[in-house]
């Protein structure tokens, strides 16, 4: 902090300048200090500012990412974050590093519509069907009549341990030791299932394009709509916290 000269920052062998002209409320700096959150405060002589460095990394194709459009996330176990694109297929970002995971990875497809990571590795539903990591390729999972799954939209796993997931034109399904089975959920026949979460009491909660989640507990189910407080439109998305 200067007397006259507003503030400098070293970096390296040179400097940056900020002062009056930048923003800062006066070009006399008395006081400097860092807190907790790395935030830096400045006294000067007519008040007090604040700098705080930006809390949102925006990361696009300009970085390397395979497309813009990113239609659904997922943690993977190392702390990276898996990106699932539409038309770009899968990224996973690790610190700087940006892999990519397309159709000769064994995708069924590049159109990613939902990821789901468990203990042993991801799953992604994609536009053409469901497929499962292995090392650092995927397996797809077929549908019990031997076929792909058309759109799966979205994918949880219940505390039985099985995989329970939605496919936009043929329903629900519960995975185990890489085989499918059909699930029937009271009412969601007549509607597109949109969105799926097991709760931790074990609930399975389902959620409807056309608006509307059932809540089904073993073999009871209960309907919630907008006649029952719930928002209308589409479920877009179910999440559970603490």
């Amino acid at each position: 902090g200067t007397l006259g000269q507003g503030l400098l920052r070293l970096r390296g062998n040179g400097y940056e300048r900020l002062t009056r002209q930048d923003g800062l409320s006066s070009d006399f700096v008395f006081a400097l200090i860092e807190d907790r959150e790395g935030n830096l405060w400045v006294g000067t002589a007519r008040g007090i500012d604040q700098f705080r460095e930006p809390k949102v990394l925006h990361i696009s194709t300009r970085n390397g990412l395979s497309s813009d459009a990113v239609n659904a996330v997922a943690v993977a176990h190392n702390g990276g974050i898996w990106v699932g694109t539409i038309g770009g297929g899968l990224d996973r970002i690790d610190g700087g590093r940006i892999s990519h995971y397309l159709m000769n990875s064994g995708l069924p497809s590049t159109a990613i519509a939902s990821l789901y990571q468990d203990a042993d590795g991801l799953w992604a539903g994609t536009t053409g069907g469901l497929a499962r990591q292995s090392g650092d390729r995927f397996t797809e999972v077929l549908s019990p009549d031997g076929h792909h799954m058309n759109l799966v939209l979205a994918i949880t796993k219940d505390r039985t341990g099985a995989l329970i997931l939605a496919d936009g034109s043929k329903g629900l399904f519960s995975v185990r030791d890489g085989l499918a089975k059909r699930l029937s959920v009271p009412g969601s026949e007549r509607k597109n299932v949109y969105q799926l979460l097991a709760a931790r009491s074990g609930v399975l909660w389902v959620g409807y394009y056309q608006g509307g989640v059932t809540a089904v507990e073993g073999s009871s189910a209960q309907f919630y709509d907008a006649a029952r407080g719930l928002a209308p439109g589409p479920v877009e998305a179910i999440y559970e916290d603490s």
